[in-house]
């Protein structure tokens, strides 16, 4: 894959449902919304071993001095800010 070329990621595609949000009634688009919210559940769900193992690991680190980087721009870069603020006083 080009490093440019990420349309075919899962996470750079939109959701096959959400084409016509501005068609649908208000409880269409609440219903719609609880969907995908059960799915991203469900996804989570799938991967939470390797989640929590993850978040060992990182924390680890970070108790050792070690550092985490975001590559990326946008919510990337928000969240960074945020973890910068919050990740230090909860692990020492």
């Amino acid at each position: 894959m080009e490093l440019l070329d990420r349309g075919r990621l899962l996470t750079e595609q939109s959701h096959p449902l959400s084409h016509d949000l501005d068609q649908l009634s208000p409880a269409e688009f609440v219903a719609l919304c609880h969907q995908a919210d059960r799915e991203a559940i469900a996804a989570v769900e799938q991967i939470s071993a390797s989640l929590a193992a993850a978040i060992t690991l990182v924390t680890r680190s970070l108790r050792q001095g070690g550092r985490l980087f975001y590559i990326g721009a946008g919510t990337s870069g928000r969240l960074g800010v945020l973890d910068a603020a919050e990740c230090p006083p909860l692990l020492h």
